[in-house]
């Protein structure tokens, strides 16, 4: 498997956005449905899952995930980071759209405290970084027994600095097969 750095990626949506007609918007919502597609083949309805979410496009990425598991009646947790008030605008777009469903419970986090507590079995999906993260993070501690999975593009190189912590079980990156 080929793995794009940061630019191709970036330069890949442009090309995607300007030849295919499609919004940044719409194109956050096709990759999402096919992350969907992908993680309902994988867990079963009796799984809690905790999607945490950033505030820039792989936040949106989240949010469209977790609209679309809660529609199809899973138990969707959104953990919202608030490291900055300052959210893009697909962002926004996708969490008004689940709020105005009100299909899933959404936790505003502003400090560690605020993390809900994750049962042994649920589900772990990270969507708080992308390619726009340029500096390594803090650890996060994941708890033992869940399944995590990582969705959206690694930082620059696939560095264990960037995530010294985590044991991820998957890494789901969310292209769009109808183009392939």
């Amino acid at each position: 498997m080929k793995i794009l750095d940061i630019e191709k990626i970036r330069e890949a949506d442009r090309f995607t956005i300007e030849n295919e007609t499609i919004s940044s918007i719409d194109l956050m919502e096709r990759a999402g449905k096919n992350c969907t597609k992908w993680i309902r083949k994988k867990l079963n309805k009796e799984q809690d899952i905790f999607i945490f979410v950033g505030p820039g496009n792989n936040g949106g990425d989240g949010l469209v995930i977790a609209r679309l598991l809660a529609e199809k009646k899973y138990r969707v947790t959104v953990v919202m980071l608030l490291f900055t008030e300052h959210f893009s605008d697909d962002f926004t777009t996708n969490l008004n759209r689940l709020e105005e469903q009100n299909i899933a419970q959404l936790v505003k986090v502003r400090r560690k405290e605020d993390i809900p507590v994750i049962d042994k079995g649920s589900l772990i999906i990270d969507a708080i970084f992308g390619s726009g993260l340029n500096r390594a993070v803090s650890s996060i501690a994941k708890p033992k027994d869940v399944t995590m999975i990582y969705v959206g593009i690694l930082p620059k190189v696939i560095d264990p600095r960037f995530f010294p912590s985590i044991s991820i079980s998957y890494k789901l990156y969310c292209l769009d097969e109808s183009s392939s």
